[in-house]
């Protein structure tokens, strides 16, 4: 016997449809289910935020169009008068408060310079916030000079006193030089219009 070959891929039967005369569904996968949520949540946060930025970009120009509208309810003229005030009167509070005041670093010397020690030659110095003073003295004695050392050291508003180059002059008296920072605080305006009575 021959072996049957189909020779024709068409089945010879008709298929046959279900009984109920509806089609099969496919089944739906939970995955689908899942990714068809992300999708479409993700979706209306799209459109959420699209709408948001709008709803901002109107809100900036309305607000924009009122501050211009009460901008323009004002002066620009007294605007502008008011504005070169504030910049004035900043600009001398700056003065004011860079203001050094020497008058104090007098008094400090008139009140710690020993009767028997003068000072012959002042300079002062500013640089940036730091202050340096440069004097040239004559004492009595060796011993005045020591003492004179002694009670500017103690004073804080004197940092890092410096007596040198100690000599004798031709009439016994004794020669040096001295020099020392200054404690920012002496010299402000500010500080001693505060403890003016």
């Amino acid at each position: 016997m021959e072996p049957k070959f189909q020779t024709s891929f068409i089945p010879k039967q008709a298929l046959e449809e279900s009984t109920t005369g509806r089609r099969p569904r496919a089944a739906v996968s939970v995955f689908m289910v899942i990714g068809l949520i992300l999708f479409l949540g993700s979706l209306a946060s799209v459109l959420g935020v699209i709408l948001y930025g709008e709803f901002l970009k109107q809100n900036i120009e309305s607000k924009s169009a009122d501050l211009e509208r009460a901008k323009n309810e004002f002066e620009p003229a007294l605007i502008q008068r008011l504005t070169a005030l504030d910049r004035r009167m900043a600009a001398s509070e700056e003065l004011l408060k860079n203001h050094v005041s020497v008058s104090s670093l007098f008094e400090l010397l008139q009140s710690y310079t020993l009767q028997n020690v003068r000072f012959e030659t002042f300079r002062f110095a500013t640089k940036g916030a730091g202050s340096s003073l440069f004097m040239n003295g004559r004492a009595k004695s060796f011993a005045a000079v020591a003492l004179q050392s002694d009670v500017f050291g103690k004073i804080p508003f004197i940092k890092n006193a410096i007596f040198a180059s100690p000599n004798l002059d031709p009439e016994g008296n004794v020669t040096f030089e001295f020099s020392s920072e200054l404690d920012p605080a002496l010299l402000s305006y500010v500080a001693a219009l505060k403890q003016a009575p």
